[in-house]
C-alpha cells in the first residue's frame, strides 16, 4: 500500500516539473518565436434557457422595429407639419403684401392639395408612413380650401362647396379601401361629419342633414363590413348621435314638424341597425369564415395601454349593443316626447327583441361572447320598460321575480354569466327591499295589503336565492340580508295592532333561537353570531322598549315567556353538546 502511494507521489512530482519546464520555455523570448501560438482558453458562457434566449431573439428585433417605425414616424409628421407651416407662412406673408388674391389663395390651396397627393401615392411602395402622411394631408389641405372658398372668400356657393366636400369624403374613402389605410377613412369620416357644420349658413334643414349623415354613416359601415376597421366603427357611431343629439336639440318644441321629427327617428333606427346589427353580423360571418372576414389586431395600442384597456378595446362590440339601444331609445324619447306608458311599451317590444336574438345565438351556439350581452341588454330593457309600464308594488313585485327568474335560470343551465348576472340583480333589490320594509309606512290593513305580500314574496325569493347562491361567503351575506328584510318586516306590519311591539319582540325572540339552535346542529359559525344577536337585539328592546310602551301585564308576560324559552334552549343545548362529547369520547 505504501510503495504505491510513494510512487503516485513521485509520479506528479515528476509531472509539475515537466509543466515548469514547459512554462519557462513559453515564456523565453527567443524560443517563444519557435513555438507554436497557444490555443486560447475557451471562455465558458453562462448558461441561458432556450425559451428566454428564444423570446430575446423574437422580442429584439421586434423592439427594434417599433423603435425604428416610431421614429420614422414621427419624424415624417414633424416633417409633413414643418411643410404646412411653411406653406402656411409663406402664404400669408404673400397676401400680407398683396401679391395673392382670394382665388389665387383657393388655387394655391388645391395645387398643394394636388402635390401632396401625387407624391403620397407615388412614394407608397417605398416609404408608406411617408405616403400615408402625404395622402393624408393631402385629403385635409381639400377640405380646408373649399371651407376657406366658401366661408371665408364666398367664392363658389353652397351647393358647389358641398358637392366638393362629398367628393373629398368619397375619394378619402375610396383611397382607404385601395392604399389598405385605416388612418384615411377616419380622415374622411371626420370630414364628413364637419361638412355640414362648417358649411352652416344659418338655415336649418333637418330632412338634409339627416339624409346626408345617414348616407355617410351607410358608406363608413360598408367600408368596416369590407375591412373590419374597428376604429372607422367607433368614430362613425359617436360622431352619428352626437349629430342627431345637435338635431334633436334644435327641434322647435311646439306641436307638428313631423317631417322633422320622422326624419331624425329614420336616422336614428339607421344608426341602429349600422352600429349594432352590421357588427353582429360581420362576427357572425367571421365566426363562419375567418379568412375572409378578417379582423385587424390594433397593434398600435399595444405599446400604448395596459393589457385591461387593450382587453376592454377588443370587446368593443359588448359597449356597441348596450350603448346602442340606450342612447337609440333615449333620443327617441326626446324627440317625441311619449307618455311613460307609451314609451314603456316600445322599450318592452324592444327587450323581447334583443332576448330573442339572445335565444337564437344561445341554440346556434354563435359569438359565445356575446350572448351575455344581448342577454343583459334584453333584461336592462325590460326592467326600464316594468318601471314606466307598472306602478307601486307590482312594479317592484315584477322587478324581483325578474331578477330571480334570471338567477334560478342562471343555475339550471349552469350559465355561469347569467347567475352573475342575477346576482348582481338581486342585490340591487335586495336594497331597495331594506329600504321599503324600513322607511316606508305600513298600509291597513296590516299584513294583508299589497305592500306587505309583495314585500313578504320577495323575502321568501330572496331567502331561497341565499341558500342556492354559490359560493358560501356570498350565500351568507345575502342571507343577512333577507333575515334583515324580514325583521324589519315584521316591525313594521305589527307595530300598528294593539301592543304590536310586544308581538314583534315575541316573533324577533322566537326568530333569534330558531336560528341559533339551527346553527348548533349544523355547526354554522356564522349563523350562530347572528342568531346570538338577534337574541342581544331582542334583550335590548324588551327593556328600552317594551318597558314603556307595552301594558303592565304584557310585560310581564314578555319577560317570563321569553326568560323561559332560552332556559328550555339553554337545557336543550347542554344536552346536545353532552351527546356530541360522549360520542366523540366513543370514537376515541
Amino acid at each position: 500500500m505504501d510503495n504505491s502511494y510513494e510512487e503516485r507521489i513521485k509520479s506528479l512530482e515528476q509531472q509539475v516539473r515537466e509543466l515548469k519546464a514547459a512554462v519557462e520555455k513559453l515564456q523565453s523570448p527567443g524560443e517563444q518565436q519557435n513555438e507554436q501560438p497557444a490555443v486560447p482558453a475557451v471562455k465558458e458562457k453562462p448558461f441561458i434557457s432556450p425559451v428566454l434566449k428564444k423570446m430575446n431573439e423574437i422580442r429584439r428585433p421586434d423592439a427594434q422595429k417599433a423603435q425604428e417605425n416610431t421614429g420614422e414616424k414621427w419624424l415624417g409628421r414633424l416633417g409633413i407639419g414643418l411643410l404646412l407651416f411653411g406653406a402656411v407662412f409663406l402664404f400669408k406673408y404673400s397676401v400680407d403684401q398683396g401679391w395673392i388674391t382670394p382665388l389665387v389663395r383657393v388655387l394655391f390651396g388645391i395645387g398643394l392639395g394636388i402635390i401632396l397627393l401625387m407624391f403620397g401615392l407615388r412614394l407608397y411602395e417605398k416609404n408608406k408612413i411617408l405616403s400615408r402622411l402625404l395622402i393624408g394631408g393631402g385629403i385635409a389641405t381639400y377640405y380646408i380650401t373649399i371651407f376657406a372658398a366658401f366661408q371665408l372668400f364666398s367664392l363658389i356657393a353652397h351647393s358647389t362647396a358641398f358637392t366638393f366636400m362629398v367628393l373629398v369624403t368619397v375619394m378619402a374613402f375610396l383611397l382607404a379601401v385601395r392604399q389598405d389605410e385605416h388612418i384615411l377613412s377616419l380622415i374622411g369620416t371626420l370630414g364628413g361629419f364637419l361638412t355640414p357644420f362648417i358649411l352652416y349658413t344659418g338655415q336649418n334643414n333637418l330632412p338634409g342633414l339627416v339624409t346626408y349623415t345617414s348616407l355617410l354613416i351607410i358608406g363608413a359601415m360598408l367600408t368596416y363590413m369590407k375591412k373590419g376597421w374597428r376604429l372607422l366603427l367607433w368614430l362613425s357611431a359617436v360622431s352619428s348621435w352626437i349629430v342627431w343629439s345637435i338635431a334633436v336639440d334644435n327641434l322647435p318644441y311646439s306641436a307638428g314638424y313631423l317631417t322633422e321629427k320622422w326624419s331624425i327617428q329614420a336616422g336614428i333606427i339607421i344608426s341602429w341597425i349600422c352600429f349594432w346589427g352590421l357588427p353582429l353580423i360581420r362576427e357572425i360571418l367571421r365566426e363562419k369564415n375567418p379568412e375572409k372576414w378578417t379582423a385587424p389586431e390594433m397593434d398600435w395600442l399595444k405599446n400604448r395601454v395596459t393589457a385591461q384597456a387593450l382587453a376592454a378595446a377588443n370587446k368593443h362590440l359588448h359597449m356597441l349593443t348596450l350603448s346602442t339601444a340606450i342612447i337609440g331609445l333615449t333620443l327617441t324619447q326626446f324627440t317625441w316626447d311619449f307618455s311613460d306608458r307609451t314609451f314603456g311599451w316600445i322599450i318592452l317590444v324592444l327587450a323581447l327583441f334583443y332576448l330573442a336574438v339572445f335565444y337564437y345565438l344561445k341554440t346556434q351556439k354563435l359569438l359565445q361572447q356575446l350572448i351575455f350581452t344581448h342577454g343583459m341588454t334584453g333584461v336592462i330593457l325590460l326592467s326600464w320598460a316594468f318601471l314606466l309600464l307598472l306602478e307601486n308594488n307590482t312594479q317592484f313585485i315584477v322587478l324581483v321575480l325578474q331578477a330571480w327568474t334570471i338567477f334560478i335560470i342562471g343555475r339550471r343551465i349552469s350559465d355561469d354569466k347569467m347567475e352573475i348576472l342575477g346576482t348582481v340583480y338581486i342585490t340591487i333589490m335586495s336594497f331597495v327591499l331594506l329600504i321599503r320594509v324600513f322607511s316606508i309606512n305600513a298600509d291597513e290593513p296590516f299584513i294583508f295589503n299589497m305592500q306587505a305580500l309583495s314585500d313578504l314574496v320577495t323575502i321568501g325569493l330572496f331567502g331561497y336565492s341565499a341558500v342556492k347562491m354559490r359560493p358560501q361567503d356570498r350565500s351568507i351575506i345575502y342571507f343577512f340580508m333577507t333575515y334583515v328584510a324580514l325583521m324589519g318586516w315584521l316591525l313594521r306590519e305589527l307595530s300598528g295592532f294593539e301592543n304590536g311591539q310586544g308581538i314583534v319582540t315575541f316573533l324577533w325572540g322566537v326568530l333569534g333561537i330558531s336560528l341559533f339552535i339551527i346553527a348548533i346542529r349544523r355547526k354554522e359559525v356564522q349563523l350562530r353570531y347572528l342568531g346570538g344577536l338577534t337574541i342581544a337585539i331582542v334583550v335590548g328592546k324588551l327593556f328600552l322598549v317594551d318597558l314603556s310602551r307595552l301594558e303592565t301585564i304584557y310585560r310581564i308576560l314578555l319577560f317570563l315567556v321569553f326568560g323561559g324559552l332560552l332556559l328550555m334552549v339553554s337545557n336543550y343545548l347542554t344536552k346536545i353538546l353532552r351527546k356530541a362529547e360522549s360520542s366523540d369520547e366513543t370514537v376515541k
